[in-house]
């Protein structure tokens, strides 16, 4: 399913990611930063991410739904990458989310996540 049916069949208009900065308990840098997905509703309000997986869930397409958000998260982060550095200068990790309702179901494999 390409990213245009999968907002047509979950009526949004847009997938946006955002960054939450994750810190170091012990040092108070940033190391990471979490992928957060915003879904963009029909007329341009956010939806909550929990409503939009639901959904997704329901019309089977939880799957896709997951695939996107990977490949948006990486893509945002990959594009930033040059320009953002934790407090010592190291590389930031990227922590990505998916549904444990993937885990149920065995359809999360670490090869294709890592693909």
């Amino acid at each position: 399913m390409t990213e245009a049916d999968l907002l047509e069949t979950l009526k949004l208009n847009e997938l946006l990611v955002y960054f939450q900065p994750i810190y170091s308990m012990r040092t108070g840098d940033v190391i990471g930063l979490e992928a957060l997905l915003r879904p963009i509703g029909p007329v341009g309000e956010m939806v909550s991410p929990g409503i939009v997986f639901d959904r997704a869930d329901q019309d089977g397409v939880l799957d896709d739904l997951e695939r996107a958000a990977r490949e948006l998260s990486l893509a945002a982060f990959a594009a930033q990458r040059g320009t953002v550095r934790g407090e010592d200068d190291a590389p930031l990790i990227l922590f990505l989310n998916f549904s444990a309702a993937l885990l149920d179901v065995d359809q999360l494999h670490p090869d294709r996540i890592r693909e």
